[in-house]
């Protein structure tokens, strides 16, 4: 999910019989919008900076609308994506969750009140819609195991000043996959970037999902995707060699089968 892309957090409905809009929404809910928006979109991340953020209120609702930073789309998008399923709350970030619980509860006691949370395309993730007849849940029992796995993608980006990590992008998959090393194993992983990579990693992985999550390195894999030309060249001769005395190779086979060709 790009930085730049814009979502928009819509306040929706009547309340008190009156049709919300920016020109007339109660003052105490419009305050408690904002800062559950805030909220939704900075997640646990208490430093994460929204005070430069350029916002837009739409007509036909109360609605902000603004581009998510760079530093948050990751894991909003991620989160977002998740909640396309209403008994994935337990997997979100919790600051996340407390207020999409909030916006349900709200919606129940307020009937004609809903929120929505609208990416520009459907592909980042499909709109989410919070009503009164919602059930958000959390699910008790664990939706996460550690697994072993092998990695096969593009390396983007590696290194950082802080904190160590490789960004893949994987070869069967959409998205971006950020893998945990140590400084140590990229040293040692010669011309890593913009290279296809078999990595080894060890992490958790979604039963339901089978989305990856806190992945860290093992080791990379040697991968050297190369034709072997001499190799080929042995394996048509053993093949010629095999069918040398069948003329009609198809016949031959069809009558194995009895003259049938299916």
């Amino acid at each position: 999910m790009a930085g730049v892309a814009s979502v928009e957090f819509a306040l929706q409905g009547k309340v008190g019989g009156v049709e919300i809009s920016p020109k007339a929404v109660p003052f105490g809910l419009m305050t408690k919008f904002h800062q559950e928006v805030a909220d939704l979109i900075a997640g646990s991340n208490a430093k994460a900076g929204l005070s430069e953020a350029v916002v837009e209120v739409r007509e036909g609702s109360y609605a902000l609308v603004l581009a998510i930073p760079e530093t948050l789309a990751e894991s909003f998008g991620a989160d977002m994506k998740r909640l396309e399923a209403e008994d994935a709350l337990g997997e979100v970030d919790p600051k996340r969750a407390e207020v999409i619980e909030k916006w349900q509860e709200r919606a129940r006691m307020e009937t004609g009140l809903h929120y929505a949370v609208r990416s520009g395309s459907r592909r980042v993730f499909r709109t989410l819609t919070v009503t009164a007849r919602s059930a958000y849940r959390r699910v008790s029992e664990p939706q996460w195991v550690e697994v072993e796995k092998y990695l096969m993608g593009e390396i983007v980006e590696a290194g950082g000043a802080s904190k160590t990590n490789v960004h893949l992008r994987p070869r069967d998959s959409e998205g971006i996959l950020i893998i945990d090393t140590s400084p140590k194993q990229l040293r040692d992983e010669e011309h890593p970037l913009f290279r296809e990579k078999v990595l080894r990693v060890r992490g958790e992985q979604n039963l339901r999902t089978g989305e990856l999550r806190k992945l860290k390195l093992i080791g990379f894999e040697n991968y050297q995707p190369v034709f072997d030309e001499a190799a080929f060249a042995r394996m048509t001769e053993a093949g010629a060699k095999a069918w040398a005395g069948i003329g009609d190779a198809a016949g031959w086979v069809r009558e194995l089968r009895g003259g049938h060709d299916d």
